[in-house]
Order: structure tokens, then C-alpha cells, then sequence
């Protein structure tokens, strides 16, 4: 089925969601094997320690402790992803890292519009590991930024940008709707492995009661060239 032909049910049905105060709080999505909890400083602040002159130590008298070796420079930070988009789908949305809440969840932009790098994952590019972005599906005013990412086919390519003022390109592979009563595979949150993206959000029925949705929708890309 064709995306132009899916997009304005999916806009009614979100919309309709919306009214009724519906939010999706992938948040809410709780993962089989916490996180780790990680504190990242900005690149700007770490620096290296300057090399020490071969020849310049003076000599260490007879029974007293050599002088301590200075520690190893500390490779910069990569910068975190600043983009998201899916030409297929005519999306370009700003990406903000989050974390994880007290409860091991998984945290989104304050800003709807916005969708979130999980910050202990790995970066765009990275030679191993995958790379989290989530977002909303619809919030209480409207769709969410993820509502038309959920239309692109597989093979679709997809940007991420790498901070740096380029982009590192991916190509949807996979798509997996699973139960939120289920936690999502930890298999998704890893820093090793085959290099890859996984875009999270929410799908499946809405449910009234607790407004919330039912599901959670994983697409996996890889790299592409």
C-alpha cells in the first residue's frame, strides 16, 4: 500500500487520539535490562594532557618513588545527532539527546516537535553499536513528529546528522510492532555490534481508558552508502 494513500487515515485516526488527550509516552516504555546510567561532559571541556618531553625528567634519587605517568589524552566526544529525515516521508525534525528517568525509562524531548537520541547509545556513524532515536506518535494537540516517519516503506532512506554539520545515511530494513506489556528487547540498546539505527514510537490501538497506545513500533535501519 502506498504512503499517499495511508497518510490521511492515519492523520484522522491521530488527530481523533489527540482530542481525547491522548499522548504517546514512549517514556512510559520500559527496557528488559536498564541502561546504564552515564554523565557526558561537552566536548569543549575535555582536553588533553600535554606530552611530556622525553628527556626532560630529572633523575629520581636513589629510593624514592618515580614520579607518577601522566595519564593518556582523552579522545574528544563526538558531537550528539542535531537531525532527523526521511525524504520519502518529508520529514526534517530536530534531534535533542535524553536519558533514562528514575524508573529506567526511556525519556523524551520536552518539545513534541523534537525527537530524542538516547545519549548511552552509540553516535551516528560509530564503527559498532546502534544508535535509539525516539519520539511521539501524536500528543494532546496534534500529530507527533514520528506520525509520518511511521509511513516510510522499507528501503526508505534515512539522514541523521551528525552534529558536525553532515549526515550519516541509513536504509530501513525492518519493521516490528510489539506489545507494551512486553519490555523491548535489550538486544536494541547496545554500544557493540553490527553499526545500525532504531527509530521507537508508539502504535497499535488506543486505548481509552488509560490513554495510551497499545504497542510500540520499532524500524531498524542500517547503514547505506
Amino acid at each position: 500500500m502506498s504512503t499517499t494513500t495511508r497518510r490521511p487515515a492515519r492523520r484522522v485516526a491521530l488527530v481523533a487520539a489527540a482530542v481525547l488527550g491522548a499522548a504517546c509516552l514512549t517514556a512510559g516504555v520500559r527496557m528488559a535490562v536498564a541502561p546504564p546510567r552515564v554523565d557526558v561532559a561537552p566536548a569543549a571541556l575535555v582536553t588533553s594532557a600535554p606530552a611530556s618531553p622525553a628527556t626532560s625528567q630529572p633523575p629520581v634519587p636513589a629510593g624514592a618513588a618515580p614520579p607518577p605517568v601522566p595519564p593518556p589524552p582523552v579522545p574528544p566526544l563526538a558531537p550528539p545527532p542535531d537531525r532527523l529525515r526521511v525524504a520519502d516521508v518529508a520529514v526534517d525534525v530536530p534531534v535533542v539527546p535524553v536519558g533514562v528517568g528514575a524508573g529506567g525509562a526511556l525519556e523524551l524531548p520536552d518539545e513534541p516537535g523534537a525527537v530524542g537520541w538516547w545519549l548511552a547509545g552509540a553516535s551516528p556513524g560509530a564503527a559498532e553499536g546502534t544508535v535509539v532515536l525516539a519520539g511521539h506518535v501524536d500528543t494532546v494537540t496534534g500529530p507527533g513528529v514520528m506520525a509520518d516517519v511511521l509511513d516510510a516503506p522499507l528501503g526508505a532512506r534515512v539522514e541523521v546528522g551528525d552534529g558536525r554539520g553532515g549526515s550519516v545515511p541509513y536504509r530501513l530494513v525492518e519493521r516490528r510492532v510489539l506489545p507494551k506489556a512486553t519490555p523491548l528487547p535489550a538486544e536494541l540498546f547496545t554500544t557493540t555490534g553490527p553499526p545500525r539505527l532504531v527509530l521507537i514510537t508508539c502504535g497499535g490501538d488506543f486505548d481509552r481508558r488509560t490513554r495510551h497506545y497499545t504497542d510500540n513500533v520499532v524500524l531498524v535501519a542500517e547503514p547505506a552508502t
